[in-house]
């Protein structure tokens, strides 16, 4: 008896149409928002949300860790959908230039 390795079309074949899991998931998702630029600014802003309410209320951990997954997601992606993580570094980015304003230029009363 041989193995099939993993992602070798194997039992996900017919339902991927021959392509591997993560583009089946993909395609639908990116069905659903309309591009892969609304669905990377979704997961982002989902991200940013979940650390800035979990690291009381400080942009910083959220800034930095949506720059760093999105640069890391550029080459796990396959090449149609980094669009979406260069929306998540576009996001981090904002989130640093408000975390940077709100410190130093919006201090109000001071």
């Amino acid at each position: 008896m041989q193995a099939t390795p993993i992602g070798a079309g194997g039992e996900l074949g017919p339902y991927t149409g021959g392509g591997d899991l993560l583009d089946a998931v993909l395609n639908d998702l990116v069905a659903a928002t309309s591009g892969e630029a609304l669905l990377g600014v979704l997961v982002g802003g989902m991200i940013i949300l979940a650390f800035y309410v979990g690291g009381d209320r400080d942009l910083a951990t959220p800034t930095v860790l949506t720059i760093l997954l999105g640069g890391v997601l550029i080459p796990m992606l396959p090449a149609s959908y980094q669009q979406t993580s260069i929306s998540l570094i576009v996001l981090g980015i904002a989130a640093g230039i408000m975390a940077i304003a709100r410190r130093y230029i919006l201090r109000l009363g001071v």
